[in-house]
């Protein structure tokens, strides 16, 4: 299994006991971004560390 493919983020919410609409996907590579997003998990494209931390409020 590898990103994008849906079955490798079940696997990771599965394995860290996490929720899908309660978890953010990071990732710089948009075609990952809209994997995990097709699965139902919030997913933000890694643009940079400033912009990164303007959506956390950080």
């Amino acid at each position: 299994m590898k990103k994008p493919q849906p079955e490798i983020y079940h696997l990771a919410l599965e394995r860290f006991g996490l929720v899908a609409d309660r978890t953010l996907f990071v990732d710089d590579s948009l075609r990952n971004v809209e994997g995990a997003r097709a699965v139902g998990i919030p997913a933000y494209h890694f643009q940079g560390p400033a912009a990164l931390r303007e959506v956390l409020g950080y």
